[in-house]
């Protein structure tokens, strides 16, 4: 057995863990503690946001779900090239793998079987590389355009850029009603792992609540979707490090839209850029 390398697995989970509490405590200074108290005497979080105008689309769930800290290591090109792909790979400057397909994929007009269309696409390992990892997000689509999928664990989505895939489609004449998918663009986790035992997370509810109370959402906005999924808070050395999200949809008077995300672990406000550690 290689102690020297169980030890240095050992060294790195802890750094990791450290990082993260270094990351959640200053999360924690950052918010509004006087906001954030007054969130458990506010009962009807929906009678509020009527009050300020906010539309948004059905009362908030008090569902508990359980949520994991992740880590993960980005795949390369040399990883992508063991699949035999009836296509081309390039990579692309944000860090992502474009594959031209050899032959176009034709796209019905309904969207209903272009949605079929587009998953039997994802499914085909001679197409898409780790296709059967991914599962479509119709709230980061924009149909009839735009499809995206992403990985996921444990039935919550990792909704980040190292973790998509999406499917542009392309009208053509020749092709009448029908559109083309020629290429598509893809970034893949692989070794995905929970770093500790998985932990409960807020609910929807208390995501939206302390967004109104940190004055996030503004009068007259509407709260288009709200979604849990994982996102990134550190990249070290080439692995990076997930939490739990309530990612929230808001678009306001103007139609000027934002994502805020939520901390499922600790109901903080995340408004931080990953951070990126190279030693």
């Amino acid at each position: 057995m290689d102690f020297k390398k169980i030890e240095r697995i050992f060294l790195l989970a802890f750094f990791f863990l450290n990082l993260f509490l270094l990351y959640t405590y200053r999360q924690g200074m950052s918010n509004d503690s006087a906001g954030l108290t007054e969130s458990s005497h506010l009962n009807n979080i929906e009678q509020r946001l009527q009050v300020d105008n906010i539309k948004f689309p059905a009362a908030f769930s008090n569902e508990i779900h359980d949520g994991y800290y992740l880590s993960g290591i980005k795949s390369d090109e040399g990883d992508m090239t063991n699949f035999k792909l009836d296509g081309e790979i390039f990579s692309l400057d944000s860090g992502k793998m474009q594959v031209n397909l050899n032959k176009s994929v034709v796209v019905p007009k309904s969207k209903k079987e272009s949605l079929k269309t587009m998953k039997e696409l994802v499914k085909q390992p001679h197409l898409v590389p780790y296709g059967g990892e991914y599962q479509y997000q119709g709230i980061l689509s924009d149909l009839p355009h735009k499809y995206v999928f992403t990985q996921q664990y444990n039935g919550i989505p990792i909704i980040d850029e190292t973790s998509l895939l999406t499917i542009n489609v392309d009208k053509d004449s020749e092709f009448g009603d029908n559109s083309l998918v020629n290429s598509y663009t893809q970034s893949h986790l692989r070794e995905i792992e929970a770093l500790r035992e998985s932990q409960p997370l807020i609910t929807e509810r208390d995501a939206v609540t302390t967004l109104y109370l940190s004055n996030k959402i503004p009068k007259d906005a509407r709260l288009n979707n709200i979604k849990l999924g994982y996102t990134r808070i550190f990249s070290v050395r080439g692995k990076n490090v997930y939490i739990p999200a309530w990612f929230v949809w808001i678009e306001t008077s103007k139609k000027n839209s934002q994502i805020e995300r939520v901390n499922a672990f600790t109901n903080s406000i995340i408004s931080t850029s990953v951070t990126e550690v190279n030693k």
